[in-house]
């Protein structure tokens, strides 16, 4: 599982996160990783050059 934030994000807040990647079974096994991807909103759009790079990284 990839959890993607953006900096900014005024509705994902890092705790969460932080706890997102100590929760779970996944989280256990060490399934989870996590992007932060600076000077973004919430939602990152996924169309910058540098985004999509993160995204094939982790698939690949």
């Amino acid at each position: 599982m990839l959890i993607l934030r953006g900096e900014h994000s005024d509705l994902l807040a890092r705790s969460t996160v932080d706890a997102m990647l100590r929760r779970g079974p996944a989280a256990r096994s060490g399934k989870v990783a996590t992007f932060e991807f600076p000077n973004c909103g919430h939602a990152p759009a996924l169309m910058d050059d540098a985004q999509i790079v993160t995204i094939k990284d982790y698939l690949t």
